[in-house]
């Protein structure tokens, strides 16, 4: 329900902490909503609390006009970090909280300086194009991660095929698994492509056990010259080979 958007949240308060101005709003289970931060900080530590209140989501949009944040620390209660939240900001570097399940749509777009994120066991979904034009050089997918969106590693600096690829899924995930440059989803009767990553490939040959092709799987390919499928393939989606 929270990651959906449906809590009702009320009662805003703004608090100043050390030189940066939050919004919070608050739910009726008792948690708070960071709703915004205006800051000219480079740092910002986000509270524990606020009024008695565990502070358990980062809300959409909320840091994306801290242009100069470097560092943001998050308490472990948080479990949400909505969409577009750290868009455009000048992180470095990011450490998931211990509780935290889902990282929302956008939610580090155009974070052009971030090079390092450690995510948390624990973590079930990872929203459309997370980290896309990040300087990522590597990341490691935990096993709980139920959902990786599409693009959500798009123009980074990491590498998706080859002896020295950067984007590691824990072989004990059950849900995904990288092949040759591509990103697979275990479905009922086989494998669904769900993005080809590596953006030189020139062939791109389907595992013999592929059943499904999701849509914008291989868009914008600019490279892509030939794609082979198997014959066990009973859905393509809609703009699979758009660009």
């Amino acid at each position: 329900e929270r990651a959906s958007g449906k809590i009702e949240y009320s009662g805003e308060m703004t608090l100043e902490v050390d030189g940066s101005t939050l919004t919070c709003d608050f739910a009726p289970d008792g948690t708070c909503r960071i709703v915004k931060c205006e800051t000219e900080r480079d740092q910002v530590d986000v509270p524990v609390q606020v009024n008695g209140h565990d502070v358990t989501v980062i809300g959409s949009h909320s840091f994306s006009t801290c242009y100069s944040l470097l560092r943001v620390q998050l308490p472990e209660s948080i479990v949400d970090i909505g969409e577009y939240a750290f868009m455009n900001t000048a992180l470095t570097a990011f450490f998931c909280p211990a509780g935290l399940h889902r990282i929302g749509k956008n939610a580090f777009y155009k974070c052009a300086h971030l090079q390092s994120v450690t995510l948390n066991e624990g973590l079930v979904f990872l929203g459309e194009s997370a980290f896309r034009e990040s300087a990522l050089t590597q990341l490691d997918i935990p096993a709980s991660v139920r959902f990786i969106g599409q693009n959500s590693f798009k123009s980074t600096q990491m590498t998706f095929s080859g002896k020295d690829v950067s984007l590691r899924i824990a072989p004990s995930n059950l849900q995904y698994g990288l092949l040759d440059g591509a990103l697979y989803h275990l479905e009922e009767g086989g494998l669904a492509l769900v993005q080809v990553l590596d953006e030189d490939i020139e062939l791109y040959e389907g595992p013999s056990n592929l059943v499904v092709v999701i849509e914008r799987s291989c868009a914008g390919l600019k490279k892509l010259r030939c794609a082979r499928l198997p014959e066990g393939v009973i859905l393509i989606g809609a703009s699979v080979f758009r660009g």
